[in-house]
């Protein structure tokens, strides 16, 4: 199995050069989306606050890692040969996923501001937040 990884802030270009990749035959699994499969699971709303505090909460329950091996799992299962990772922002997570054959890793950088404007612009599920609130939960991630 080969495994890439992509990280960087949110609404960085990561889901675009996920696309590129499928093209090329990977499959794509987000984390953030499993990370809203887990706020359901847990009768939450989902939005960025919620988000935030079930990526902390399972990090301190499971270990940083947790999405990764979470991830993992569920590519071996479906039987993936070619994955592409998106949204990884623990070293933990990335140390999971690069359990397979083959792993490399793609930092994806974009400045926070336009990642901010980014975010405000499209409609995905969570994305409702505060500049202070985005730059808070992206420098709390990256930490």
């Amino acid at each position: 199995m080969i495994v890439i990884g992509l990280a960087g802030s949110t609404a960085c270009g990561k889901d675009t050069v996920a696309d590129f990749l499928k093209k090329e035959g990977f499959e794509k699994m987000a984390l953030s989306d499993m990370l809203r499969k887990l706020a359901k699971e847990n009768n939450m709303p989902i939005d960025a606050e919620n988000l935030f505090k079930l990526s902390f909460k399972y990090k301190d329950e499971l270990g940083e890692g947790f999405l990764g091996k979470m991830a993992l799992a569920e590519f071996r299962k479906k039987g993936w040969d070619k994955v592409c990772v998106v949204g990884l922002r623990r070293f933990g997570e990335w140390e999971e996923s690069r359990k397979a054959d083959k792993a490399i890793l793609i930092y994806v950088h974009t400045p926070l501001k336009v990642c901010f404007e980014r975010v405000q612009s499209r409609k995905r599920t969570g994305d409702k937040i505060s500049w202070e609130d985005f730059s808070r939960y992206e420098k709390d991630l990256s930490s």
